[in-house]
């Protein structure tokens, strides 16, 4: 979960010094005591700005009256000696700053994570998978792709899918978009399946290919089109065309022989995961040719 956005105020300071896993987790009570005054003065711009904020929250706001912020003064009020800020006093603070409290924030998210949960019946992975954010909520863990609705939309979508279906045709369904899938949530839903998924095996690869070979990167984008086709979407994926003598078969169909098909020859991905090769009777040479243009070329 992204931070709560901070100004550079002294509500702001003591905001950012009390947003952590216990405040977020609702187990951190009691008071702060904050006297690292330096630190204080860098963070607002200066001695005069702490000293004029200082005294607008003691004489301006519910919790200086109530004493739940309490400034150390010395040297007749000029200087700040140390802050005792009570924990409760925080969601003041932020209505003050106009930001959302980090613990009404995570209060929201796990409301929002349970609901996307309930859409799921009794899915027993993808409850894990919900589970697992919900732990880390509830202990106040910061938990960013919990912010992030269409993600659980998507998820939520492959567990309700009954036929294959095509990537893009998915895609236009889940976001109005037949692209969108393949460019911002396809890696992000591999990710979640390689994890959770009770189709996925342990030598299939991660689908994070960052940094990587273009080799290694093309089989792990090959094992991320797997575990997405084992939950019901197909890709467009690679064609192969060729020109030459190859006999294959489809499953356990007759022989199909290629040399009769003078001009090329182009099957795509689901011939090419039945086909098998079955002779090259007269190949002399073989030739891969990978650029579209050279092969048409030649």
């Amino acid at each position: 979960m992204g931070k709560t956005p901070i100004k550079h105020t002294l509500a702001g300071y003591i905001i950012k010094k009390t947003d952590t896993e216990g405040y977020r987790s609702g187990k951190l009570t009691g008071e702060k005591h904050l006297n690292k005054i330096t630190e204080m003065m860098e963070f607002v711009g200066g001695r005069r700005k702490l000293i004029d904020q200082a005294r607008f929250i003691e004489n301006n706001t519910q919790a200086g009256h109530d004493g739940k912020i309490r400034i150390s003064w010395i040297q007749v009020n000029s200087d700040i000696k140390k802050i005792d800020c009570d924990v409760s006093s925080i969601p003041e603070l932020c209505r003050l700053e106009g930001v959302e409290d980090s613990r009404a924030k995570q209060l929201r998210l796990i409301e929002s994570v349970k609901q996307w949960k309930s859409e799921v019946g009794d899915c027993d992975w993808i409850c894990r998978y919900y589970d697992d954010i919900l732990g880390r909520l509830e202990a106040g863990k910061s938990v960013t792709e919990a912010e992030e609705d269409m993600r659980f939309k998507c998820i939520n979508a492959i567990t309700r899918i009954k036929e294959p279906v095509w990537e893009r045709v998915f895609s236009a369904k889940v976001f109005k978009d037949s692209k969108k899938f393949e460019k911002c949530y396809r890696q992000k839903m591999v990710s979640i399946l390689t994890k959770y998924s009770p189709y996925y095996e342990k030598d299939m690869e991660d689908y994070d290919t960052e940094g990587e070979e273009d080799d290694a990167k093309e089989d792990k984008k090959k094992s991320g089109l797997e575990i997405l086709k084992m939950h019901g979407i197909m890709s467009y994926a690679q064609t192969m065309e060729w020109k030459g003598p190859l006999s294959y078969r489809i499953d356990d169909t007759c022989v199909i022989d290629t040399s009769k098909q003078i001009y090329g020859t182009i099957i795509n991905t689901q011939t090419l995961e039945h086909a098998s090769p079955v002779s090259l009777a007269g190949c002399k040479r073989i030739m891969t040719i990978e650029n579209k243009a050279n092969y048409e070329s030649m």
